[in-house]
């Protein structure tokens, strides 16, 4: 068998290439979360008593892309500013009930 010694310069020049991946990682995933600074950030379920709409209802709109939202730990989080805005413009109405 041919081995070959691991020298802490490789060692290092391993360490530097790692972090540098993980450096353009992190900066390609933060650029796509939403700005939320001083914004009130609501679940679905507070979403479905501000809107009255259905689980289903949201998750189509989700889908279509008339209702914005992001994810954070596998939740789904929304902007209510930007939920309320979206509602005006594409006519979404609440139910009475």
């Amino acid at each position: 068998m041919n081995r070959k010694a691991v020298t802490s310069a490789d060692l290092s020049n391993m360490f530097y290439t790692l972090f540098v991946r993980i450096d353009r990682i992190e900066r390609l995933l933060s650029a796509h979360q939403p700005d939320i600074s001083g914004e009130e950030i609501l679940d679905s379920r507070m979403i479905r008593i501000l809107t009255k709409m259905s689980d289903s209802t949201l998750l189509r709109r989700r889908k279509d892309g008339s209702l914005p939202y992001f994810r954070k730990g596998g939740k789904i989080f929304y902007i209510k500013s930007q939920v309320i805005k979206a509602i005006q413009q594409t006519d979404i109405q609440p139910k009475n009930r």
